[in-house]
């Protein structure tokens, strides 16, 4: 379950069955903000009706979520194209090899290598 601040808009990941069905006080560890929580609660909210009056036997805080960091594609293109030069340089020095195993590759190398 994601849970929202209501008043810094600080977003929790939290276990679904952390929060019962009639709700529970949380806190904001982000700024302090005190609010019920759950799925009964949203339901009521958009009845318009108020809130159960007892309140949950714990009252607890949460860490925000770490934010995902965002890797570029650099290393992996790099690697990419190193293995592609390693392959090529390899087919090249080891032409004979290579024709001995696949004969039908003389006429790939021929064209390519104009001998």
């Amino acid at each position: 379950m994601i849970l929202t601040c209501p008043a810094c808009a600080t977003r929790y990941f939290t276990d679904d069955a952390a929060i019962p069905a009639r709700g529970r006080l949380v806190r904001c560890s982000a700024c302090g903000k005190t609010w019920r929580a759950g799925a009964a609660i949203a339901a009521a909210a958009a009845e318009d009706t108020p809130p159960p009056d007892d309140p949950p036997p714990l009252l607890f805080a949460m860490r925000p979520a770490e934010p995902r960091r965002q890797r570029g594609a650099g290393p992996a293109l790099a690697a990419l194209l190193a293995g592609i030069v390693i392959l090529a340089g390899i087919v090249v020095l080891f032409r004979t090899e290579v024709e001995q195993a696949w004969p039908a590759s003389a006429g790939a190398y021929a064209a390519v290598l104009g001998k």
